[in-house]
Formats: structure tokens, C-alpha cells, sequence
């Protein structure tokens, strides 16, 4: 049957920012195959991302879930890092005060323990903790 992992979590940004990460996330469908994750698995994967079609208050939150293929977890993360990419480049475009993205994923590998991917201050961390422990350890980290 294969390893799955569950994924939960989302970015939180302004409303327009909702549209420019929808069409970022299905641009990468395109790219699917350099993950060894075909045309069709990509597209089904899509249908995990929710976009809110209103903002609460000032803000909004693109929301991923699922439970994937083990294999799809390098796919999942080049779409987030396309999408903090775009958030970073649409906000200096735009001349914002604060270009930072602001995002936070949890993964449970039921072989591998859990993971947290959190995305602040213009850095993705990643995380992990191991079977049989109640702490994350920071596992490596990549500057935006």
C-alpha cells in the first residue's frame, strides 16, 4: 500500500494574496513530474489546498490537509516554497513595510515521527519529533 504521511497547515496572508497563491500552486502542477509525482496525483493533491473566498477580519489563511504519499512530501514542499516566494516578491513589489511570510505545516510520518515546517521571518524551519519524544528538534533550515 505504501507509506502515507498527514499534512495540516497554511499560510496566513492578505486577501489578494489568496488568488496569487492559488495560480502559483496550480502552475506547479506542471512541474509534478520532476517530483516523481504524476499529472493526475497533482491535480488530486490540489484538491487538499482550501482558498477562502472572504477575508475574517484583515486576514486570510490558505489552508493545506491531507494525507498523501510518502514520495509527494518533496512535491508538497517546492509548492510551499513557490508560494513563499511569491508572497516575498509580490510583497516588495508591492513596497510593503513587512515582506515576511508567515506560514506553519504539521506532518505525521508514522514511520518517522513528526515534522513541522514553520515559515517566519523569511526562513523555513523544519523540524522534527522523533517516536517516543514530546519536543521538536530544529533538523536544517533555508533562508527565503
Amino acid at each position: 500500500m505504501g507509506n502515507y504521511i498527514t499534512v495540516s497547515g497554511g499560510f496566513t496572508c492578505a486577501r489578494e494574496e489568496v488568488l496569487l497563491l492559488e495560480k502559483v500552486l496550480l502552475e506547479t502542477i506542471a512541474d509534478s513530474s520532476d517530483f516523481v509525482v504524476d499529472r493526475e496525483r497533482a491535480e488530486f493533491y490540489m484538491k487538499c489546498w482550501r482558498f477562502p473566498t472572504e477575508e475574517i477580519n484583515w486576514t486570510s489563511h490558505v489552508f493545506f490537509g491531507g494525507s498523501i504519499r510518502d514520495y509527494a512530501r518533496d512535491y508538497l514542499q517546492y509548492q510551499i516554497l513557490c508560494c513563499c516566494w511569491a508572497l516575498k516578491v509580490a510583497n516588495t513589489d508591492e513596497g510593503c513595510c513587512d515582506d515576511t511570510v508567515d506560514a506553519m505545516f504539521y506532518v505525521t510520518d508514522w514511520e518517522d515521527g513528526r515534522f513541522m515546517w514553520e515559515i517566519y521571518n523569511n526562513r523555513i524551519n523544519v523540524y522534527r519529533m522523533p517516536k517516543g519524544e514530546s519536543r521538536y528538534e530544529l533538523m536544517y533550515y533555508l533562508d527565503l
